[in-house]
């Protein structure tokens, strides 16, 4: 389970056997979580989709503001690391944020 980013209480990770479109999981603190999907036509970003995860808690407003303002900062990083990970087959390594993004 590689962790990419650690925002705030929110950690962002992908699963070892995952697979596409590519997406990524918040996990907060208290145990909810958040899957975000990232939709690529002709290697652009085209959209980015949040879901609830069957059986967990879904994530706070506030949780869910946190998680898409660094989504919306970092998305180019994220799929970056799916390709090095996923398709490259190397390791990616965790970014901790201690500041609040604007």
């Amino acid at each position: 389970m590689p962790k990419i980013f650690e925002y705030l209480g929110i950690v962002l990770k992908f699963w070892s056997d995952d697979h596409e479109p590519i997406h990524i999981h918040a996990i907060s603190s208290d145990g909810r979580e958040c899957k975000v999907l990232i939709y690529l036509k002709n290697s652009k970003i085209t959209r980015i989709a949040y879901q609830n995860v069957n059986g967990k808690k879904p994530l706070t407003l506030p949780q869910k503001r946190k998680l898409k303002t660094l989504v919306n900062e970092k998305k180019l990083e994220i799929v970056n690391a799916w390709i090095k990970f996923f398709i490259l087959k190397d390791r990616v390594k965790v970014e901790k944020i201690t500041k609040k993004i604007k």
